[in-house]
């Protein structure tokens, strides 16, 4: 059970230990990692239901090296067992196609993604910078009206681990698809 009162931001804060919550970012709450590696912002987003609702946190991060405009949407292959990952171009031209490839062939960026249990993972780019969006199965906020209940879901370490090294790799292999 989550306390009365508290915002899905606030009950995810807590599952951070290792980032510094810096306030407002451009699009939500800044989140940056005391030890090194990337940063990211967080917005909520919200589902309602009969008698109920499910808040959802939104991983958001930015990486420089975008060529050209479009967006993929990165999925997990096998059926299942989890066997790798695959970009699917929503839009854009030959440009994302080869971006794509890219993400679904690097090894690191496949392997940092396996363990993580997401479900959305999209990247959009506007020509100069993508902007990702990745919600989780975790850091979620679930209210029921009756009987009157709300229950968080954690962040826990390990998807913490993969989300931090899911962004990492693919920064990188953005950045060499701009330069490649």
């Amino acid at each position: 059970m989550s306390p009365p009162g508290a915002s899905l931001i606030d009950l995810l804060s807590a599952d951070l230990t290792s980032y510094r919550r810096e306030g407002a970012g451009a699009s939500g709450e800044r989140f940056v990692p005391s030890q090194g590696g990337p940063s990211f912002e967080v917005t909520q987003r919200e589902e309602r239901r009969f008698m109920g609702r499910t808040t959802i946190a939104r991983f958001h991060s930015t990486h420089a090296g975008a060529t050209a405009p479009g967006s993929l949407e990165v999925r997990h292959t096998g059926r299942r067992r989890r066997i790798g990952i695959e970009a699917v171009v929503i839009s854009g031209g030959p440009a994302m196609v080869a971006v794509a490839d890219s993400i679904a062939g690097d090894e690191a960026l496949v392997s940092a993604a396996l363990p993580l249990d997401f479900t959305l993972f999209e990247l959009r780019s506007d020509g100069t910078e993508w902007r990702t969006e990745v919600e989780l199965m975790g850091a979620t906020m679930v209210a029921i009206a009756l009987p009157p209940m709300r229950s968080y879901v954690h962040l826990y370490p390990d998807q913490l681990e993969a989300l931090s090294a899911t962004l990492g790799e693919l920064g990188r292999v953005l950045a060499m698809t701009a330069t490649g």
